[in-house]
């Protein structure tokens, strides 16, 4: 435990080791030493957002995600050998955001230059997080040229290319 943290005397019951930290001593803890002290909080386990009803447990969960990109520098969505695509620069951002590898699921392809304004994708994961909190997390991570412009819970099944109902196209030449 770092010595800025403040601990209660330990209770007779077998509790986990934080329900004796005094999560209101958090915000006194220097700068310098504050990243080390989240850290240490999720390694046991702790939420570190009181708000947080779940505390820290986490479900396995199916995200449909619609992005919107500007095609110009992209050699087309799916992922390639060679080359910036849509698929590989989200796929980054999500392994940022979950710490763990991805293979996202596209609705369909575009090819390099083309731009998309509702392209869909879907991943799994086992996460805490809420729709709301994954689309601005990943916009945080992902390059100006690609955004996510909304992100929600669907079934387990979902599949973006086989669950689509219609595709839109727009061609101006």
């Amino acid at each position: 435990v770092p010595a800025t943290l403040t601990q209660m005397p330990p209770t007779p019951t077998s509790e986990p080791a934080t329900a004796t930290i005094r999560p209101t001593v958090l915000p006194t803890v220097p700068r310098a030493q504050r990243s080390a002290t989240a850290q240490w909080l999720v390694q046991v386990g702790a939420s570190m957002d009181p708000r947080h009803k779940s505390h820290g447990q986490s479900e396995r969960k199916r995200f449909r995600l619609t992005l919107a990109y500007d095609g110009t520098n992209f050699v087309g969505s799916q992922r390639q050998a060679r080359g910036r695509t849509v698929q590989a620069e989200t796929e980054k951002a999500l392994a940022s955001l979950h710490e763990q590898a991805f293979q996202l699921d596209l609705a369909g392809r575009t090819d390099s230059g083309v731009h998309a304004l509702g392209m869909v994708a879907a991943y799994t994961v086992e996460t805490w997080l809420t729709p709301p909190k994954i689309r601005r997390a990943l916009n945080a991570r992902l390059p100006p040229d690609l955004r996510v412009v909304g992100c929600e819970l669907v079934p387990e099944s979902f599949h973006p290319r086989f669950d689509a109902v219609s595709k839109r196209y727009h061609y101006r030449l």
